[in-house]
């Protein structure tokens, strides 16, 4: 009922919506409605001029007749604009997997550390590993987008990236799949695994170049995944091979022309087959963006949505002229409340005075100092005990190798920890000692066990004692 609400307040994607793919040198739009199931109503393709900003160019589009109803903005970023890498982690809590992915951005990122935004989404988990697509953008570009959106009036639903609305579009159809679009004389080739981008190569447009770069990354998947492709979506003016069965290196594939299925529809007036292709080739992008925000929670978007902001401020106010009313009559009953008190305090200081008030007053003090001297001990006691949790994971970050893995921290006795974790080799297992010990953070680092693992991975348990150089 409540997300019903939602929809209705326009949180959902229930208008009409601007999707804007930017590109080098201009932008390619489409209007998409969700009012009757999704529709796209409207493509726009242009340039931008010398003396001509973006602004402009939507601000143009915007004053067109079909655009009078739309209310809400969605941006998609090309691969060239934002960080992209598809990476295999061990199933983990969120929490931390957010913090491993940050010390990863670090290394792929070409931005200085706080100048960009980080976003994930992940896939589903095979044999206790999980695939994670880590998604960084420069800060000023967001900015700068979302400053578009309020000059233009407009709420803005989100900022994604191409690939993930390119597979959401066909996910309709497929889970995995290839998708191999042709521009004017080359292929970009990209292999989807549970809606995220693995795997990609360009390859010269011609049948035996693409086929050969279908083979070359379709055996990659295989062998890296353990998923076997055989459904492939191409797009593009000019067809390698007509659609159906097709045989590239002595395996079977099923080729499909990308065209609107399954939620989608065209609006326009009735088209033939053949133009419906070229709609969705000139959509794809546009309609797979729109599509992911259906997802509101777990679509990769790298700010929030402004109508949710006006949504939630509305409601605030409300609740704070509530809390205002029920602040009142609280204060009216506790201000009767505290004359009754009054008047029975006062009815019991004359009862009182009679007493020896100094030696109660004198044994309530001894009580209060020997509960303060409890509670300072055992203060004491919890501070001389307990361990600096975010020093020993920033520790661990920096000393463990690559391809070694920390599965388990547990605290034994007072500054004694017992980690256990998998690695490729037992050299690895050797290095993190050596790391360990020249940390300064630890006194001692003991190989208490070691065995083989699953996929020849070695597993082994270290015992480690606190108190080493930077402790002191």
């Amino acid at each position: 009922m409540f997300k019903d609400y939602l929809r209705k307040q326009g949180i959902f994607n229930r208008q009409d919506c601007l999707c804007v793919l930017l590109e080098k040198g201009g932008v390619r739009a489409a209007l998409v409605t969700a009012k009757v199931g999704y529709g796209v109503v409207r493509t726009w393709s242009k340039g931008l001029g010398r003396q001509e900003s973006l602004q402009q160019l939507l601000a143009e589009i915007l004053r067109e007749e079909t655009m009078k109803n739309c209310r809400q903005l969605l941006f998609i970023l090309p691969e060239t604009e934002v960080l992209l890498k598809c990476l295999t982690m061990p199933v983990m809590p969120q929490q931390e997997l957010r913090e491993a992915l940050r010390w990863e951005a670090q290394q792929y990122a070409p931005w200085r550390e706080g100048t960009y935004e980080l976003a994930i989404q992940t896939g589903q988990v095979r044999e206790e590993q999980q695939l994670v697509l880590l998604a960084a953008v420069p800060l000023a570009m967001l900015n700068s987008l979302r400053q578009l959106s309020r000059e233009l009036k407009l709420n803005l639903l989100g900022v994604t990236v191409r690939p993930l609305a390119q597979a959401a579009f066909l996910q309709q159809q497929k889970e995995n799949f290839l998708l191999m679009q042709a521009e004017d004389d080359y292929c970009n080739l990209k292999v989807f695994l549970d809606g995220l981008p693995v795997l990609a190569e360009r390859s010269a447009y011609d049948a035996e170049s693409a086929a050969k770069a279908i083979e070359r990354l379709t055996e990659s998947c295989a062998e890296n995944y353990g998923v076997v492709l055989r459904d492939i979506f191409f797009s593009g003016k000019q067809k390698l091979w007509p659609q159906g069965l097709q045989i590239f290196g002595g395996r079977e594939y099923c080729l499909t022309q990308v065209a609107f299925a399954g939620s989608f529809s065209w609006q326009g007036a009735l088209a033939t087959p053949e133009e419906r292709e070229t709609y969705a080739n000139q959509c794809l992008d546009m309609a797979g963006a729109a599509l992911l925000t259906e997802d509101q929670e777990n679509w990769l978007n790298f700010c929030g949505s402004s109508r949710q902001a006006v949504f939630w401020t509305q409601w605030s106010r409300r609740i704070a002229v509530v809390v205002l009313v029920c602040l009142t009559v609280s204060c009216g009953a506790l201000y009767a409340w505290q004359r009754q008190q009054a008047e029975q305090l006062n009815a019991l200081a004359s009862q009182l005075a009679d007493l020896e008030m100094w030696q109660q007053r004198y044994l309530l003090d001894r009580q209060q100092k020997q509960q303060l001297q409890f509670w300072q001990d055992s203060l004491q006691h919890l501070r001389d005990s307990r361990l600096c949790w975010g020093e020993l994971l920033s520790v661990f970050g920096r000393t463990v190798p690559e391809n070694c893995w920390l599965t388990g921290v547990e605290q034994k006795e007072k500054g004694e920890l017992l980690v256990s974790g998998k690695a490729e080799d037992g050299a690895l297992v050797q290095q993190l000692l050596v790391n360990w010990q020249q940390s300064g953070k630890f006194a001692a680092a003991e190989l208490t066990g070691a065995g083989a693992g699953e996929n020849g991975r070695q597993n082994f348990t270290v015992k480690l004692r606190t108190g080493g150089q930077q402790d002191e």
